[in-house]
């Protein structure tokens, strides 16, 4: 079952980085005024919030691809 955007949103105000949780708030908002439907705004905001709590550092202090490729290859499936 999917995870509900409460549920999410409460995930995010929990992280440690504060600065972290206040952007991906930030960007919660933003997608709420382009009127995305719930669903999309849940998943976008896992992701991100994954990807924070992956690198433990601050989301905008990332300036190397090779952040961004290093967890993008821990999702890929073995075949």
């Amino acid at each position: 079952m999917p995870t509900k955007l409460k549920d999410t949103l409460e995930k995010v105000r929990k992280l440690d980085n504060k600065s972290n949780s206040d952007l991906l708030i930030e960007f919660y908002e933003y997608l709420r005024g382009v009127r995305t439907l719930e669903r999309y705004q849940s998943d976008i905001l896992k992701v991100i919030l994954k990807f924070s709590e992956f690198i433990n550092d601050n989301l905008m202090d990332v300036q190397k691809k090779e952040k961004v490729i290093a967890f993008l290859n821990t999702k890929m499936r073995q075949i």
